[in-house]
């Protein structure tokens, strides 16, 4: 639903008559709702004209679940909520399984089309995510099982390896609130419904799953290429999925993830790479541990 203007005494959505005003972060709707309009294409344009006008470094999502640039061409959206990524590849290889239903070389091939489909100034601003209030949470997708549910070192093992891959791709990396605390939550047909809304509780929350989700942040922060737009395809054989983030050359990152049970060896380009959690660097090879993940450092030599 569209933010209307605001009255009788409610915050503006649209930053207009509130004397604080609300920033507004992000737009969401829904992809049937865009086919109600007549030309929604020139409905969009009008109102991202509108916003930004009134706060020009507004972030406008749409909630458009499928891969679809007509959006994304600098005068309506500036992402699209970015399922295509998070649901249809990440969560398909985290969860391992059969190669002949999905392996690293069909999920390597799947972002490289993502990437090629879009400018690198619109991966720059994706908006990804794998859940959120409309699925099961994450570590029930990936066999954590349900509300009352005990997930298996497996299913958390998965979980991380997904939220890994999240945080290396271009773009933001969008958590839904209480997946980083590892809580499971299902969306069953029956009632009660929703089970991935039940309320939190906070004294349950997942210490290491936490931990390990700041870490991520944290390698963010310390590797600015993870935070830059150039994706490059370089590895996809079995469980083993790698690519590499930023320009060629020192300070380049190769993110490398292994979906399967056993341990597997990812050939190195020339040069030392450096596992910024290990403090040690390798060359030639390295071992990405079962259902595992490294961010190699390109030290330039």
């Amino acid at each position: 639903m569209l933010p209307s203007r605001s009255s009788g005494g409610y915050p503006d959505p649209w930053g207009t008559s509130s004397p604080v005003g609300t920033p507004i972060h992000t737009h969401t709707l829904t992809h049937n709702s865009l086919h109600d309009l007549l030309n929604p294409h020139a409905f969009f344009k009008e109102m991202r004209a509108e916003l930004k006008a009134i706060k020009p470094d507004a972030y406008l999502v749409a909630e458009i679940w499928q891969r679809d640039p007509s959006w994304l061409r600098g005068d309506e959206f500036d992402s699209l909520m970015n399922y295509a990524i998070g649901r249809d590849i990440l969560l398909r290889f985290a969860k391992g399984g059969s190669l002949a239903l999905y392996n690293a070389r069909r999920a390597l091939a799947d972002l490289a089309r993502v990437y090629a489909l879009y400018p690198e100034a619109v991966a720059g601003m994706g908006f990804n995510l794998i859940t959120s209030h409309d699925t099961a949470r994450l570590l029930t997708e990936l066999g954590g099982g349900g509300l009352k549910d005990v997930p298996s070192p497996e299913a958390r093992a998965r979980q991380r390896l997904a939220a890994a891959m999240l945080y290396a791709l271009p773009g933001l990396p969008v958590t839904f609130q209480g997946d980083e605390c590892g809580f499971t939550g299902e969306r069953p047909a029956d009632p009660p419904h929703e089970l991935n809304r039940y309320p939190f509780q906070w004294e349950k929350c997942h210490g290491e799953t936490l931990v390990f989700y700041q870490t991520l942040a944290g390698l963010r922060r310390e590797l600015p290429v993870l935070r830059s737009a150039v994706f490059r395809s370089y590895y996809g054989e079995g469980y083993l999925l790698a690519f590499l983030r930023g320009e060629p050359g020192e300070g380049e990152v190769l993110a490398a993830f292994n979906s399967g049970l056993e341990a597997a060896t990812l050939p190195l380009p020339p040069g030392g790479w450096r596992d910024p959690l290990e403090g040690r660097t390798y060359r030639k090879e390295v071992a990405v541990p079962p259902l595992g993940f490294r961010y190699l450092l390109h030290l330039g030599r």
